[in-house]
């Protein structure tokens, strides 16, 4: 058996702090429109090409052809603006504007709470008040819908965002000098109109989400509900690490092809690697079986001393098909009772 790849303790420790938005609120710069700005020049550089990049119907599709959304038909773009990844339209007198941006996958993005999108906008934008925070489904992406004012040169702005989760992230924000309800209700319209076209990807980055506190694994492989607060540090491909708020705890999962032996390794087995990888002075304390997901899993606790202190680690390992699943927590012994590693285990669920 490989224990790099599915026996592997995770002796990792984090600092505290919560993880920043990296989708839907980290990047939280958007454009906002100066108010009349579309000078005659300008309108007559868009009208000799009719409707810029929308169709009659007010349908943008990026240049990439990974999505589409409906806005209004009379908009241009703003070409100034606009750039990779990202595009620009401003409505006819300039006072209003939209900006359709593709991001980079967030596996946070649906978890996120309200607080802390409050903290991380109010840190980028002037005078910010978040005036509604709620989640938006578009042609069945799920995401977050923040309605909130801000100030730029002293012009108060209204500006309803969308960050839609889908293969990437995609942000919808509309943003206005003289948004009212009328504005507000075009603008969520127009951002549950979004949706993915078939997007072409890098089948070795696949990664999956965390959906409040459930994470879904792309490949529909498993489901594993997380503790309250705790949040997608990294992931690969078959593997996929959370942290807990405080940054003391964490909990690995990774699946890799099924060990057909695996329940037939004895304690000693287990205790000459560990010696060997962990610390010599590794103490396993419960050697045992337990069920997870309808399989009988092999269950292991361990204690060794790490950078000062002693960490604890319970792992439990199962085949399920094809595949063996390693669900393994890690956190000193000081706040390893913090967490009810075995209620997680009881929401790890193979699909």
């Amino acid at each position: 058996m490989d224990w790099n790849r599915i026996g592997r303790w995770t002796v990792l420790l984090f600092g505290a702090g919560l993880l920043v938005c990296t989708a839907g609120c980290g990047e939280t710069t958007v454009v906002l429109p100066e108010g009349p700005a579309a000078s005659m020049e300008e309108t007559e550089t868009f009208s000799s090409a009719p409707n810029g990049p929308l169709t009659a119907e007010g349908v943008y599709t990026d240049p990439q052809k990974t999505f589409q959304v409906t806005v209004p038909s009379d908009w241009h773009e703003d070409t100034a603006q606009s750039k990779k990844d990202r595009v620009v339209l401003l409505s006819p007198g300039g006072n209003r504007s939209v900006e359709l941006k593709k991001l980079e996958m967030d596996a946070n993005l649906l978890a996120y709470s309200q607080e802390t999108v409050q903290k991380t906008y109010a840190a980028s934008f002037s005078a910010f008040e978040l005036q509604s925070f709620s989640t938006v489904t578009a042609n069945g992406h799920k995401g977050m819908l923040l309605q909130f004012t801000c100030q730029k040169a002293g012009k108060r702005y209204t500006v309803l965002q969308g960050v839609l989760a889908g293969e990437s992230d995609y942000s919808i924000t509309y943003a206005a000098i003289d948004g009212d309800e009328k504005f507000l209700t075009m603008a969520r319209e127009s951002i549950e109109t979004f949706r993915e076209l078939d997007p072409i990807h890098d089948p070795s980055a696949l990664a999956g989400r965390l959906d409040g506190q459930t994470y879904h694994d792309t490949d529909s492989r498993f489901t594993v509900t997380v503790p309250k607060g705790w949040s997608v540090e990294e992931q690969q491909k078959d593997q996929v690490l959370f942290v807990s708020a405080d940054g003391k705890s964490n909990i690995n999962v990774q699946c890799t092809p099924a060990d057909k032996q695996l329940l037939r390794y004895k304690k000693d087995y287990f205790m000459d690697y560990f010696r060997q990888s962990l610390s010599p002075s590794v103490k396993i304390t419960q050697f045992s079986t337990a069920t997870v997901s309808g399989e009988v899993s092999r269950y292991l606790v361990c204690q060794y001393p790490y950078a000062g202190q002693t960490l604890v680690s319970k792992q439990y390992l199962l085949n399920s098909g094809d595949t063996t699943y390693s669900l393994t927590f890690t956190s000193s012994a000081t706040s390893a009772g913090k967490t009810d590693f075995s209620a997680v285990a009881k929401r790890f669920t193979v699909l």
